[in-house]
């Protein structure tokens, strides 16, 4: 690979002379040596990828394919537990604490132009979770083949691409990131279903063509060959679990099939050693923006009520089916994500008015009352045949939740509605949460000492258990700290 020094160097090239001529001339100069420096980029980048398609054809090494590493699975009681297997009375005293989560999570932004495509193109058009979107492609994309899914071949597939004006495409698919507020995993599925409609027929073309996009975009993916099948290899941001995976040079990658397919990937993976010079960041599964998705809105079909009051949360279909989708994670990336407007709303509507003119220890404990009672309960195992953890807005959309997600839920509803900062508390077989009541508050019960300040317990799951109370088995453990944005 080409060093990276003459980027620099373009970017040193001494600016025209300008203090000496009219503000016209100088708009000419500017842009003449715009229009230099464009076409000197675009010789490197294509020389950079000329030398990526001669490695392409270098036999690929033989990687180690590892078994996606298992979601921790809690032995959750099959029932919901109730209020008789708390201490009679309470105490406050101070609990041992373990790790500390907090996020570190990088957020990237290809660039993106507002020029339009204005080359002989071919339209597709799609529907990304409910969302109508139409992509201008070269028309001679769909036309080019995949022969095989041999280095050489592969190369050769590589080859023909780069003679296209695809950067027209990348930059459509980056303005579709900015318009739905995709991250990047979001963008990662976008164009696995636009290679899936240029190449219906083809999964190794679609895997190809994806990557190929991705690399143009400056995300770190790249090819792996098992059982004669082309697969995306993904650097993430984040752990992913469930997913196999291979490392290379250190870096963990994930193994995907095109969009849509699931089949179990088995046999011997291949892949090359370099990457493509300047594709280097991996993807974000941070939901750090919700996603502006399509579909209808829908009522929770299982409504609940609480002091008398119908509960009626309206949650958009499109997101729905997009998290339905979305790998799993550790508990700290749900705990940090963003929430849909329009469920805000709704939330705030039915349940603001619960504990308006409360206190805090009267508001939070109103919560902690409603996320008890307001819900069926069902272990992910029974529910979904595997471990599942909720976003926030999945609580109102399927029939019923488990323990990490009613402390995932009430942490959201006590910062967003109180104003005070909550952290989850991640044992062996339980989550629960703590919450940071002002100093004044005087509020009794068990507590952690975090950051210097008290966090009184609070069990979302246990019906019947007040602010302060936990069962005496977790005051044994040191569970782990989740910090809550």
């Amino acid at each position: 690979m080409k060093n990276r020094l003459l980027i620099m160097i373009l970017l040193l090239l001494p600016m025209v002379a300008m203090s000496q001529v009219d503000t016209g001339a100088r708009k000419r100069a500017m842009e003449e040596y715009k229009q230099q420096y464009q076409k000197q980029f675009e010789e490197y980048k294509d020389s950079i990828n000329e030398q990526f398609i001669q490695y392409l054809k270098q036999r690929w090494d033989e990687m180690q394919l590892f078994k996606g590493e298992q979601q921790p699975v809690r032995p959750e009681p099959v029932l919901q537990p109730e209020s008789d297997t708390l201490p009679d009375t309470l105490h406050s005293e101070q609990l041992p604490i373990g790790d500390m989560v907090t996020l570190q999570v990088e957020q990237f932004q290809p660039t993106t132009t507002d020029k339009v495509a204005t080359h002989v193109a071919e339209v597709f058009n799609i529907t990304f979770y409910g969302k109508q979107l139409t992509f201008k492609v070269p028309v001679n994309v769909s036309k080019i083949k995949l022969s095989g899914t041999r280095e050489q071949q592969i190369s050769n597939y590589w080859q023909l691409l780069n003679h296209e004006k695809m950067n027209q495409v990348t930059l459509q698919l980056a303005g579709q990131k900015q318009e739905l507020r995709l991250n990047g995993w979001g963008l990662f599925d976008l164009t696995r279903l636009l290679a899936a409609q240029i190449y219906p027929n083809n999964a190794d073309q679609q895997v190809a063509l994806s990557v190929y996009l991705l690399n143009a975009m400056h995300y770190d993916v790249r090819m792996g060959r098992v059982g004669g099948n082309l697969v995306i290899l993904m650097a993430s941001v984040s752990k992913i679990y469930d997913t196999p995976f291979t490392v290379v040079s250190n870096v963990r990658y994930y193994a995907f099939r095109p969009f849509g397919a699931n089949e179990e990937l088995k046999g011997r993976l291949y892949t090359y050693g370099n990457q493509l010079d300047g594709a280097n960041h991996g993807i974000d599964l941070l939901v750090n923006e919700t996603p502006q998705l399509g579909g209808r809105l829908c009522s929770n079909p299982y409504k609940n009520s609480f002091g008398g009051r119908d509960i009626t949360i309206y949650v958009n279909q499109g997101l729905m089916d997009f998290y339905a989708h979305y790998p799993q994670m550790e508990l700290h990336m749900y705990a940090n994500s963003a929430i849909d407007e329009v469920f805000y709303l709704a939330l705030e509507r039915n349940i603001k008015p619960l504990i308006e003119g409360k206190n805090t220890y009267r508001a939070v404990s109103t919560l902690l009352q409603y996320v008890q009672e307001g819900f069926a309960y069902q272990v992910d195992n029974l529910q979904f045949g595997r471990e599942k953890n909720y976003f926030c807005e999945e609580n109102f959309y399927y029939p019923a939740n488990d323990c990490e997600d009613r402390a995932l839920l009430f942490s959201y509803l006590v910062r967003m509605f109180v104003g005070v900062d909550v952290v989850l508390l991640e044992y062996a077989d339980h989550v629960a949460a703590a919450v940071c009541f002002p100093k004044d508050a005087n509020v009794k019960g068990d507590y952690y000492l975090y950051k210097n300040n008290r966090y009184v317990v609070c069990d979302p799951t246990c019906k019947g258990a007040k602010v302060g109370q936990i069962s005496n088995r977790y005051k044994k453990q040191s569970p782990k700290i989740i910090q809550t944005a």
